[in-house]
Order: structure tokens, then C-alpha cells, then sequence
């Protein structure tokens, strides 16, 4: 079991293979922490897009809204089944402000 320091950031920095490998290694108390704090970072993340979005600032909408689907996709993989972690790979379309 890992017991080292670890944070969402850590974990959103790693490769896809690497990051399930160390979920895997959390105690279920460590991973429903971390899924609970990105539940609440995607919230607020979504929050500040709306804002930039009615702003008119789309590009920055767009990035916050890319930040918050990763951190939601973080909370998926972080409440997966202990002895089969499943993966959420990433959709390779694109930014959400990829249209600007």
C-alpha cells in the first residue's frame, strides 16, 4: 500500500497506466478523499468557466472546462472497484474552445 504524499495534481500529471497503478496502491479511505476533493475542484472549475464564458471570454472558458473534465474523470477512476481500478481515457477531440 502507498503511503507517500499525494494530491490530485500529482495524480492528473501522471500517465494513464502509471496513475491506475498507484490508485490501486491508496487505501479506499485515501481515494475517497482525493475523489471527493476533485468532485468539489470540477464544480468550481465549472463554476469559473460560466463566468469567463458570460464574460465573453471563451478561451479561458474553454481551459476551465477542460480542467474540470479531467478532475471529474479523476473522480471516476478514484471510486473504482479496488481490485479493478478501471481507466477513463481521455477523449482525444480537442479543446472545449477549440471552435474560437
Amino acid at each position: 500500500m502507498y503511503t507517500g504524499p499525494i494530491s490530485n495534481g500529482m495524480l492528473l500529471g501522471m500517465p494513464h497506466k502509471g496513475r491506475s497503478a498507484l490508485i490501486r496502491e491508496l487505501s479506499p479511505d485515501v481515494r475517497r478523499k482525493l475523489a471527493h476533493i476533485a468532485s468539489l475542484g470540477a464544480e468550481q472549475e465549472t463554476r469559473k468557466a460560466a463566468e469567463h464564458f458570460d464574460a465573453g471570454r471563451r478561451i479561458w472558458a474553454g481551459t476551465r472546462l477542460d480542467h474540470a473534465q479531467s478532475l471529474s474523470r479523476l473522480a471516476a477512476e478514484l471510486t473504482g472497484e479496488p481490485d479493478g481500478v478501471f481507466v477513463v481515457e481521455p477523449i482525444d477531440s480537442g479543446s472545449v474552445a477549440a471552435g474560437n
